[in-house]
């Protein structure tokens, strides 16, 4: 005959039973709460993703604008074959400081320069060398990095032709148009004061290493015009909204467990007072 369980048996049982449920429940709210950071900092790396490329591609622009400005203009084509020096210096010369550029050169349709000007301390290297420019007449534009001996450079470069053709489709060659800017420590220190973080500029294989769990890091390749990359920006920013939540969660669920630890408790006194010891 099976025995039957005694009241003191059952009461202990639907207290582990209770226990056990509590566990599973704050297991269940655990989890939750990881899936919870995870997708915040999903949502958020990508938000901070498109605001790194949103501000790289703001400091590319102005370089692209001049030298789509500059390549479809009758009085350029007019002075290249020339070699219109004082021409040059008047229209050309003028756009490293006007810009603050570091480079600006000029190349004939043998793709010899012609012209070039520089900022203060810029060693003049072969910003666009043959292939580059080739690279540039097969496609009319061209926007990649270079290493040089001053460091990294972004270079624009495209094919000049006249007024008419701003899009450089429908007329011939009249010779090629560089442009080029350091991305030196005082722009690398800007790009962080204006996205709030750290960054960083790595070689494209070398091993990078995220930053604390409460922490973005986006990287962002540079690449040669062959496409080929050459560097990496790593740009780490502290994320303090993911810490605070992840401690607010915790404080939370642990005042959750100690009630309901708490009311097993008061629920076992009292049955041990009430039930067992009327």
């Amino acid at each position: 005959m099976k025995k039957k369980l005694t009241i003191s048996q059952r009461i202990l049982l639907l207290l582990f039973l209770s226990l056990a449920a509590a566990i599973l429940i704050f297991t269940g709210l655990y989890h939750y709460k990881n899936i919870q950071e995870k997708e915040i900092s999903s949502v958020s790396l990508e938000e901070f993703t498109h605001e790194v490329n949103s501000i790289i591609s703001l400091h590319e622009a102005s370089l692209k604008q001049v030298v789509f400005d500059y390549t479809y203009w009758d009085e350029f084509v007019m002075n290249i074959k020339p070699n219109n020096e004082n021409w040059f210096d008047q229209n050309i010369t003028t756009i490293v400081s006007s810009f603050h550029f570091d480079y600006a050169g000029v190349y004939n349709t043998s793709k010899n320069l012609v012209h070039e000007s520089y900022s203060d301390g810029f060693q003049p290297d072969t910003i666009a060398t043959i292939s580059a420019l080739n690279y540039t007449l097969k496609n009319r534009f061209a926007d990649y990095f270079k290493w040089t001996s001053d460091g990294l450079v972004s270079v624009s470069a495209a094919t000049i032709h006249g007024t008419s053709d701003p899009f450089h489709t429908r007329t011939p060659v009249s010779g090629y148009f560089v442009l080029a800017k350091r991305w030196d420590d005082a722009l690398i220190n800007e790009l962080g004061t204006m996205l709030g973080a750290e960054v960083k500029l790595r070689k494209p294989n070398e091993k990078i290493t995220n930053g604390h769990k409460y922490s973005l890091t986006v990287t962002r390749d540079l690449a040669n015009y062959e496409k080929q990359p050459i560097a990496r920006l790593v740009i780490t920013r502290d994320f303090p909204v993911l810490k605070l939540y992840n401690t607010i969660s915790l404080y939370s669920l642990g005042i959750i467990l100690l009630l309901i630890v708490t009311a097993l408790f008061v629920f076992y006194m009292t049955s041990i007072k009430w039930v067992l010891k009327p």
